[in-house]
């Protein structure tokens, strides 16, 4: 049994299948936003209150991996 070769052999005529210059919405410069000014108190009690509405979920954080820490000492002790 002889298999014939069924794929043609491809011949580039230029056609463009699919157009790739495209304008992105990254490109388009869009006006800046005004910048806030904040004053040296503000901008720390900003941080001071970012630090308390993340620290619990640090906390929680690492409290999960000292747990499996912990569990995988166990189990390979």
């Amino acid at each position: 049994m002889n298999k014939k070769n069924k794929n043609k052999e491809y011949i580039d005529d230029g056609h463009t299948i699919y157009d790739m210059n495209v304008d992105a919405k990254w490109n388009n410069k869009k006006e800046k936003t005004p910048s806030v000014m904040v004053t040296k108190e503000e901008r720390w009690t900003l941080i001071k209150a970012a630090f308390k509405a993340y620290f619990p979920k640090l906390l929680l954080v690492l409290g999960c991996f000292l747990l499996a820490m912990i569990l995988i000492y166990l189990w390979l002790k």
